[in-house]
């Protein structure tokens, strides 16, 4: 058994070894709990590096939907066959490019129907003009009724109303014969093809 020595020299040391033995008994937080040392968390590992200047491509990665902020539908004004399609889905186009070609056909007899009758009739007007003038320096001499120079002005008006009616038939013709090659309203990327040739 080892003796430790005692001695009243020693004694001054003695309250100081009992406060720091008692130290850690009476340490208590706020509500009265007894608090332990935390244990220190361990170093982070970084890197380091020389500071530069260079471009860097924006990127944003991410699931969306993407909505055009115009859109055509584009229909047929007339009826007929549809004979092509200048296009692939997907393709971009041009304002006034051509998409489809419906059958032009029977709008380009259509229109030389009305072109003929607008001849005719213009042919005709031209007479009854010319009817109206000889019956007219007649008249007025009593070799020609009142009656049948009336009648021959009246049928010149009808023919020069008869000659406005077939121009309206041929523009109206002719609008028509346009509709048969359907282009491009706006700039844009063609969607989906839903009738076929």
């Amino acid at each position: 058994m080892a003796t430790i020595p005692f001695s009243l020299k020693n004694l001054h040391f003695l309250p100081v070894i009992v406060c720091l033995c008692l130290m850690p008994a009476c340490s208590r937080d706020a509500n009265g709990t007894a608090q332990t040392a935390q244990p220190s968390k361990p170093a982070v590992p970084v890197t380091v590096s020389t500071v530069i200047k260079k471009n860097v491509p924006v990127q944003l990665k991410a699931i969306g939907k993407v909505q055009a902020y115009s859109m055509v539908t584009v229909k047929a004004q007339l009826d007929g066959e549809l004979m092509s399609v200048h296009f692939k889905e997907g393709q971009d186009v041009r304002k006034g490019d051509l998409l489809f070609t419906i059958d032009p056909r029977p709008f380009e007899s259509q229109l030389k129907q009305a072109e003929a009758n607008l001849a005719k009739d213009k042919a005709q007007l031209a007479n009854a003009k010319r009817q109206v003038e000889r019956y007219g320096a007649v008249v007025t001499r009593g070799y020609v009724s009142q009656e049948q120079y009336d009648t021959l002005a009246s049928n010149a008006s009808a023919m020069e109303a008869t000659v406005h009616a077939d121009e309206a038939a041929v523009e109206n013709t002719r609008l028509s014969l346009k509709y048969c090659y359907i282009k491009a309203p706006i700039d844009g990327c063609t969607g989906e093809l839903k009738v076929n040739a």
